[in-house]
């Protein structure tokens, strides 16, 4: 049971730090900018590949334990 609780939990903050990414992600321009920018959106790209493996392994974990 402390491990369900855990694996949402974790679900749950995994959920909520895409978003954040993904709301600052949705303000860089598309095209243009200055280096600083083009890094920072790099830099959001990667955050955002590794929350997505984290959010998969986590998911994974709960369908192994008959939670999904």
């Amino acid at each position: 049971m402390a491990l369900s609780k855990e694996l949402n939990a974790e679900l749950t903050g995994l959920r909520s730090e895409k978003s954040k990414l993904e709301s600052e992600m949705s303000r860089i321009p598309a095209s243009g900018g200055l280096g600083k920018v083009r890094r920072r959106k790099e830099e959001l790209e990667s955050q955002l590949d590794d929350i997505d493996r984290k959010l998969g392994a986590v998911r994974k974990r709960m369908k192994d334990l008959g939670m999904f």
